[in-house]
């Protein structure tokens, strides 16, 4: 599980006296869903407390962790996870998440390539390889992950925008522009893909279509 964005203003209060471990845990899967983490970190807790040994409790929660910048707290989650379950794609592609944006860009690699061994449509880890391919200057290697992202989620907007980012930055402005194109298809009113675009046309030396 990559993480739940925040977008709940008024969290409801659970009431988990007396809920037990499976019923903590679906509980505490839905708050993270909806973006209500403070419950969903409780819930997590009651579940883990009241014998819960289930790895995504444990990845879940330090996804938690890992949001909230409480990273040595998340590493310990994980690596219980995989204690649990050494098969846990979600649990690698989360871990490798963490330590990419802690820069350990070579010890990221490690779990973000076992989990797309064990799941390569892992969408996550192939995206979060991606990044630290590109991170490392590994461009072709960086495009080759993203095309696999976009083959395993065609209709995704923002991966189109990042095999255009990465033709632009190797050169490459026609297939850029392709990219970049695609990603304003699939999503009108992605600002951002409107300015690339702009900047691709100007370098092209399109200059009316640039403005436009």
């Amino acid at each position: 599980m990559p993480g739940f964005a925040s977008n709940k203003r008024n969290p409801r209060k659970i009431n988990n006296r007396n809920l037990s471990e499976s019923k903590a845990l679906e509980a505490a899967i839905r708050a993270h869903r909806v973006g209500d983490i403070k419950n969903a970190e409780s819930l997590y807790k009651l579940a883990i407390a009241r014998g819960c040994n289930h790895p995504v409790v444990f990845s879940n929660l330090g996804v938690i962790y890992k949001n909230t910048r409480r990273p040595e707290e998340a590493i310990s989650c994980f690596d219980k996870s995989l204690n649990i379950d050494p098969l846990f794609s979600d649990a690698y592609a989360n871990q490798g998440s963490l330590l990419k944006e802690l820069g350990r860009l070579d010890q990221a690699l490690v779990p973000t390539l076992k989990a797309i061994e064990l799941k390569p449509d892992n969408l996550a880890a192939q995206m979060n390889l991606s990044d630290i391919l590109k991170e490392q200057g590994k461009l072709d290697q960086s495009l080759a992950a993203t095309f696999k992202a976009i083959d395993i989620n065609p209709s995704d907007a923002a991966i189109h925008m990042r095999a255009g980012c990465i033709l632009k930055e190797q050169g490459n402005l026609d297939q850029a522009l392709l990219a970049t194109l695609k990603a304003i298809e699939l999503k009108p009113d992605n600002c951002d893909a409107y300015l690339n675009a702009a900047v691709i046309l100007k370098e092209q030396g399109k200059f009316d279509q640039a403005i436009a």
